[in-house]
């Protein structure tokens, strides 16, 4: 028993132990002693039983406890590699993926190929739309540094080809016949968009100075479509 407390506390390590880290240690294994002692006397639902009858289990359960903790750290400090363990099985696990990863590209770009054949043969060539224009009457095509603005009306500025702009101000029913029908016709669509084209349309909202009727062509599927909308005025 001697032995095996020497052990515990350290002197089974190369070189021994400090005589204040030996102490420490004891202390710790008094009150781990102490703690399993009041377990074992107070919790077990048998009554009041005596000291002498839990003395032993606590030596042995604390002695055994504090042994496999000595044991675990001398594994740690002199056996376990995890590095080179881990490391290893880690290195070996992704050269397995990278594989696995490689061979189901390979397999998938293949199986793409092949269906992309008969589709190809069997599908029509789609030649590309001419770019289109619009004409309305009484507008005109503005001189633009960016295309950027429309963005804020809902219209992709990569897909714009192209935008005329009425800038003569006063109420709807002061608009040439065709914008003001157009105007309308848009609306029912629903590409009539924003705050400033429902009150010019509904509640006799003034075109101000400075500001413009834009009509932007869409390239969209499954046909172009015209979107309006109010804003400033601008130009290059």
């Amino acid at each position: 028993m001697g032995g095996l407390f020497f052990f515990v506390l350290g002197g089974g390590g190369s070189g021994g132990r400090s005589a204040a880290s030996n102490l420490a240690q004891l202390a710790g294994l008094v009150v781990f002693a102490a703690f399993l002692l009041m377990c074992y006397r107070y919790l077990p639902n048998l009554g009041r039983l005596r000291f002498r009858h839990v003395a032993w289990g606590t030596v042995i359960a604390g002695t055994g406890w504090l042994a496999a903790t000595r044991l675990f750290r001398l594994y740690v400090d002199n056996f376990g590699s995890y590095n080179k363990v881990y490391g290893s099985l880690g290195a070996v696990v992704v050269y397995l993926v990278s594989k696995l990863d490689a061979r189901h590209f390979e397999q998938a770009r293949a199986d793409q190929g092949q269906d992309a054949r008969p589709d190809a043969a069997a599908r029509p060539a789609v030649p590309p739309r001419p770019n289109m224009r619009l004409q309305i009457e009484g507008t005109q095509r503005p001189l633009l540094r960016s295309t950027g603005f429309v963005k804020g009306f809902g219209v992709n500025p990569l897909t714009l080809q192209d935008i005329r702009v009425y800038s003569r101000f006063g109420k709807l029913e002061q608009f040439p016949e065709a914008i003001a029908s157009m105007l309308r016709d848009l609306y029912d669509r629903g590409t009539a968009v924003g705050i400033d084209m429902m009150e010019l349309l509904f509640h006799g909202r003034d075109l101000r100075e400075g500001e413009a009727v834009y009509f932007a062509l869409v390239d969209a599927a499954p046909e172009p479509r015209v979107v309006a909308f109010v804003d400033k005025l601008r130009q290059a």
